[in-house]
């Protein structure tokens, strides 16, 4: 036999040996078998000393970052170096190093600064005359006081204390007892009068003085204070009393002292206060608790500090919010009352206020319905009004008007002229809330045919104002007048660059809502500038001043045959563009004559002048108040007045200016003073010349005029061989004869082109034959030489009169027609008794009157001397 043995060993493997290992950037480590870079799970397997496999897993984490953390607690007050700044508040600080193998250093410092321990104690009292050991020294004043301590935590602990002393406690007591009683004071039992003091402790511990004023008598004072509520009594001396004051009762002792009880008496009034409170909302909650939900008259009875009553009278009003539940649908988006934008199915709450400041709630049960572009439930295909702007979409059509990228059938301004569809087709009173649609927030609203359309606006004609075959939804001039329709709705103003229409190349357009018309022209209603119910863009006479609007507006000679319309039977129109409005007019601006803002076409006094338009172009205004006619006016369907008795005429031009009356500012005129002289000389067989001016904002035109009866009457000067410039401001009268004078003249100036101006007269100019030669004196003393009053010029007054009179006022000589035959001698014609023996009149002086013509008008006095030997 062979036996052979077999000693075994199994040495086992080693496997699953974790291992973390950390590089920077740029480094590697060598693990499964290569030099690694990347971060990871590498695995290794080795050969123990056995020989047996040994399984090592390294996970290498690449970084650039190393992490370092401290933490420190400081006190309130100092403050830690970290990466250069000093930090004196709590918080997270983070500084990048670089480590020496090249990674970056991250270190972090949770930095904690112990809060200052600041306690307020409470008061300490002391009694006046101690003291306190507070701030290092005795106090012994009341004040506030601090001592800085260390807490446990190193840190400072702030103590502050208020100390107080209480002072000492004095008070007068007054007692009275009979003199047969004793009261104990002082520790004893007194019986004299006297003031005896009792210290005592207080509860705060310290002294409190009690001096009391004793009095022994015969009679004992109890003194007595009591307040009552004003209608309430108090018995006293067994009767009631109840008004404020002393009272006094003695009472007698038979065998002792008597006692006099005396009372003073309070009485504490009732308060009554009337309190209106502001208006309140659903619900007003007094200061009780009470809560009023009606308006009215309310009362609370409380009690006062004294106890009494203090009755407060409410006078509350109380409003009522609202609420209104709406059912509506929409596409894409809603807005809301408020301006909110929805765009999902769901029930949303707008809150506004009513005008009394209450919430005034609408509650919108929404659905957004994405066929229905126009919001009313009925599907576009089924929909034959799209946009609900009372025009079918068959008469709409699918073209895009004004290329905004809306077609018309979806499109609220289908000609971007600042004014609804929905107006522009003649059914604007049916839009009741002017948002440009008729639905169902309008009033009277109603589709029974569930068309999608009103059924007030169902099988209507669209309107052609103008007869252009335009409809007026898509005519830029409705009225075919010139103006824009934009302009005359009152939008002209966002049409910035003057084409008609309100779209994207104006400055600040928007269409937010997308639904064709400009943001800015939504909320206006178009203009009725003369309340006649027609409005302004298809109104002929917007101002209703009898004036066709195309005058007004400049383009009256583009209206050849005066009809208000600028339109195909006038001279030289086109329309190339197929817009509505006469080529020739676009981009035309309406004139504003006295640039006062307001268009002449919307003006009753286009040029300012305080002189209306419809006097001004020559026709009737009854009442004057701008207006052609009488008010109230009635007007046509296109907004003239027909009502009037003329108007609608070429307007008067009455200066020849080239520019209507009612274009140019004008005034009345105004003569400078005293043009022409008062009074002027003349010699017989002369030339004179007269002249005045007058100034006017208006053209003066200008009347000589002549007086033959002192003012009484006047007739108008023609050119002739005496008068030359008779319509001019310089008259000019040749080879004058004496027939004119004493003649009046003066000059009139009318302002015809200002129709609300009189003529005006300047002053009146008398010419007088030139002056006679009055001698002062004469000597009829028979040489010859003087003997007669000789008047050199009165032959040439063949009606004159001469009277003579004495000083004493007697006459003594007259003479009808007074000349170079019968001059005065100094002998009397007229009996009297002054004269001398040889039939003459004394030797003095003599008043005389002449006259001239038929009256006194032009009497001459003076006086005349007599000179004898």
């Amino acid at each position: 036999d062979s036996i052979a043995t077999l000693d075994l060993t199994i040495n086992e493997s080693y496997d699953d040996v974790v291992d973390t290992l950390y590089r920077c950037v740029g480094d590697s480590a060598l693990l499964a078998g290569s030099y690694q870079t990347v971060s990871g799970v590498y695995v290794d397997t080795l050969q123990s000393v056995t020989g047996c496999d040994s399984i090592v897993s390294t996970t290498l984490i690449v970084d650039t970052v190393v992490y370092s953390t401290t933490d420190l607690e400081l006190c309130y007050g100092d403050s830690a170096l970290f990466g250069g700044v000093m930090y004196d508040t709590s918080g997270v600080y983070v500084d990048t190093l670089q480590a020496q193998a090249g990674c970056d250093s991250i270190a972090t410092l949770n930095l904690t600064i112990r809060p200052l321990n600041y306690t307020v104690a409470d008061t300490l009292q002391r009694c006046v005359g101690d003291s306190a050991l507070l701030a290092g020294s005795y106090q012994t004043v009341s004040g506030l006081y601090v001592d800085t301590l260390q807490s446990v935590t190193g840190c400072d602990s702030i103590i502050e204390i208020y100390l107080n002393f209480i002072p000492i406690y004095i008070t007068q007591n007054y007692l009275s007892i009979c003199n047969s009683d004793s009261a104990l004071l002082e520790g004893n039992y007194q019986t004299s009068s006297g003031f005896y003091y009792d210290t005592l402790s207080s509860s705060s511990g310290c002294d409190s003085i009690i001096i009391t004023e004793l009095v022994v008598d015969t009679i004992v004072y109890v003194q007595l204070q009591q307040t009552i509520c004003q209608n309430d009594s108090i018995e006293f001396g067994g009767e009631f009393v109840n008004i404020e004051g002393i009272y006094y009762d003695t009472v007698i002792h038979q065998f002792g002292c008597d006692t006099l009880h005396i009372l003073d008496l309070t009485v504490d009034t009732v308060f009554n206060t009337i309190l209106v409170v502001s208006p309140s909302c659903d619900l007003y909650i007094t200061p009780t608790g009470d809560s009023i939900t009606t308006s009215g008259i309310y009362y609370d009875t409380l009690t006062s500090i004294n106890g009494c009553d203090s009755v407060i009278e409410y006078d509350i009003t109380i409003n009522n919010s609202f609420s209104i539940f709406v059912v509506d649908t929409a596409c894409g988006s809603y807005i809301s009352p408020l301006g909110n934008i929805y765009t999902s199915t769901g029930t949303y709450i707008d809150t506004l206020q009513t005008s009394s400041g209450c919430d005034s709630l609408i509650i919108t049960d929404l659905t957004i319905y994405c066929d229905d572009i126009d919001g009313d439930g009925i599907p576009d295909v089924d929909d034959d009004d799209n946009d609900n702007d009372g025009i079918s979409d068959d008469d709409e059509g699918t073209g895009d008007t004004d290329g905004d990228g809306i077609p018309n059938y979806l499109d609220l301004d289908s000609d971007n002229d600042g004014i609804y569809d929905v107006v522009e087709s003649g059914n604007g009173s049916q839009d009741t809330n002017n948002d440009g649609v008729i639905d169902i927030n309008d009033t009277g609203f109603a589709d029974n045919d569930s068309n999608g359309m009103a059924d007030g606006s169902e099988n209507t004609n669209q309107l052609d104002s103008d007869g252009d075959g335009i409809p007026n939804f898509l005519d830029l001039d409705s009225d075919n007048d010139g103006i824009y329709d934009v302009i005359e709705s009152g939008n002209g103003v966002q049409d910035t660059n003057n084409d008609g229409v309100v779209d994207i190349n104006d400055v600040n357009f928007t269409d937010n809502d997308g639904d064709g018309m400009a943001d800015g022209t939504e909320p206006n209603l178009p203009n009725d500038s003369d309340n006649d119910g027609i409005l302004d863009y298809i109104d002929l006479d917007s101002d209703n001043d009898g004036i066709y609007d195309v005058v007004e507006s400049g383009n009256d000679s583009l209206d050849s045959n005066n009809d208000g319309f600028i339109d195909i039977n006038d001279l030289g129109y086109s329309d190339n563009d197929n817009d509505g409005m006469s080529d020739n007019s676009e981009g035309s601006i309406p004139q504003d004559t006295d640039i006062d803002g307001n268009a002449n076409y919307i003006d009753l006094d286009s040029d300012g002048d305080g002189c209306d338009d419809v006097t001004e172009a020559g026709f009737t205004d009854g009442d004057g108040d701008g207006y052609l006619g009488n008010s109230p006016t009635l007007s046509d369907s296109l907004g003239l007045v027909v009502s009037g008795i003329d108007g609608y005429l070429l307007p008067s031009d009455n200066d020849f200016t080239g520019l209507f009356d009612f274009q140019e500012p004008g005034s009345e005129a105004i003569f400078d003073i005293e043009q022409p002289s008062t009074l002027e000389i003349f010699s017989e067989g002369e030339s004179l010349e007269l002249y005045g001016e007058a100034s006017s904002l208006s053209v003066i035109f200008y009347q000589w005029e002549m007086s033959r009866d002192d003012g009484l009457t006047w007739e108008s000067l023609t050119n002739d061989s005496t008068f030359t410039g008779v319509q001019t401001n310089t008259l000019l009268l040749s080879n004058i004869s004496r027939f004119y004078d004493n003649y009046l003249f003066r000059l009139k100036a009318s302002t015809p082109g200002f129709a609300c101006g009189d003529d005006i007269y300047s002053q009146e100019s008398r010419i007088q034959l030139e002056q006679l030669f009055i001698p002062e004196g004469f000597s009829p003393d028979g040489n010859g030489i003087n003997d007669t009053w000789h008047i050199s010029g009165i032959e040439r007054y063949p009606n004159n009169k001469v009277e003579i009179y004495n000083r004493w006022e007697v006459k003594v000589y007259e003479m009808d027609s007074y000349g170079n035959d019968n001059e005065w001698d100094g002998i009397p014609n007229v009996l009297n008794n002054v004269i001398l023996g040889d039939g003459q009149v004394p030797e003095g002086t003599y008043f005389y009157v002449i006259n001239l013509g038929e009256d006194d008008r032009n009497a001459i006095k003076g006086y005349v001397y007599i000179r004898r030997k």
